[in-house]
């Protein structure tokens, strides 16, 4: 076997185990699947709770996103209160419609405030480069075989840019929010990026 054989079964390993992890449902008969780059899942009180059809449903509490991700890079992330991006990114439209240049959120790596920003044109770029240099729980990486890497998350409260407030999420009166995903690379010798996979989630709260 040689080593394009090997790598390829280790990737079809990963991946499988990251279904197994997230409860991913399995894919249909296809004659070439799109590549598979990250796959996500939700904790809770530290149990895995199903996400059926991009959709969760879980308390207004603090949560936790799981991601397998094949390789190290960046996770554009966009949260809403409105589903009008999460509707936009489903219908394919442009990257940088929904991910203008230059409108991350400034924030600390290894996720200390453990928030999720809403209420304006402002987004995550949830990126893991190494050990220390990522933006998800500190302790919370970790190298999946020779390939991959399970990233988690916490939130615990919501930051509303235009109101200038911040919602803990058993004070939150809304009962959905909207979840956008896109992992990018950078375009070799530019500030440019271009688009690897995309995802969407929403999360519907119980009510209390």
């Amino acid at each position: 076997m040689d080593s394009n054989q090997r790598h390829a079964l280790a990737v079809a390993a990963l991946i499988v185990t990251a279904a197994l992890l997230f409860g991913c449902e399995p894919m249909t008969d296809q004659a070439e699947p799109e590549p598979v780059y990250f796959t996500m899942g939700v904790e809770q009180d530290g149990q895995r709770i199903p996400v059926r059809d991009h959709t969760v449903r879980i308390r207004r509490a603090p949560f936790r996103l799981v991601f397998y991700f094949e390789e190290m890079g960046s996770m554009l992330v966009d949260a809403s209160l409105e589903p009008d991006k999460g509707r936009a990114l489903q219908k394919g439209a442009n990257l940088h419609t929904i991910f203008p240049p230059g409108a991350s959120v400034a924030e600390h790596l290894q996720n200390p405030e453990r928030s999720l920003y809403i209420g304006g044109p402002g987004y995550h770029n949830w990126l893991y480069l190494g050990p220390k240099t990522h933006r998800f729980d500190p302790g919370a990486v970790h190298k999946l075989g020779a390939r991959g890497f399970i990233c988690r998350r916490t939130v615990e409260k919501l930051v509303d840019t235009k109101a200038g407030k911040v919602i803990p999420l058993d004070e939150l009166q809304a009962d959905r929010l909207y979840l956008g995903f896109v992992q990018t690379q950078r375009v070799p010798g530019s500030d440019g990026r271009y688009e690897l996979q995309r995802d969407w989630l929403t999360i519907e709260f119980l009510d209390p």
